[in-house]
């Protein structure tokens, strides 16, 4: 590819954005372009704390429904399940997707053991209206 290109990295407040830029014509045009990339991002996106979301969604739901996932042949007859951390946490989301954001939890109600130690009986899906 021909042309100027540039890689950009900025932070404002805790929101961190990479911005690319290939084959500009002049060091100007490229530099405008990253400018824009910079701009359109901070004033569209919002960093949103899916795993507090996560946390709390997943409360409300364990309240409604029972902790216990009954184990079949098991030497326990149920098992409690817990939400499981998050590597990642913030995620930048479109501003006008922000209140149509949802999160469902799918779960089975019973098991036939053995269950290993990390075997995945609840799930989280985020899902857009």
């Amino acid at each position: 590819m021909l042309g100027r290109c540039l890689v950009t990295a900025i932070r404002r407040g805790k929101f961190d954005i990479i911005t690319v830029v290939l084959g500009s014509d002049t060091k100007s045009i490229r530099t405008q372009d990253s400018i824009k990339l910079i701009e359109y991002t901070y004033a569209n996106f919002e960093q949103v704390d899916i795993g507090k979301m996560a946390r709390e969604k997943f409360e409300n739901w364990s309240k409604a429904n029972p902790d216990r996932i009954h184990v079949n042949k098991g030497i326990e007859d149920y098992v409690i399940s817990k939400l499981g951390e998050q590597k990642h946490s913030m995620f930048p989301i479109n501003k006008n997707d922000i209140k149509n954001l949802n999160l469902e939890i799918d779960s089975v109600t019973s098991i036939e053991a053995p269950i290993l130690e990390n075997d995945i009986l609840r799930q989280a899906r985020y899902t857009h209206k």
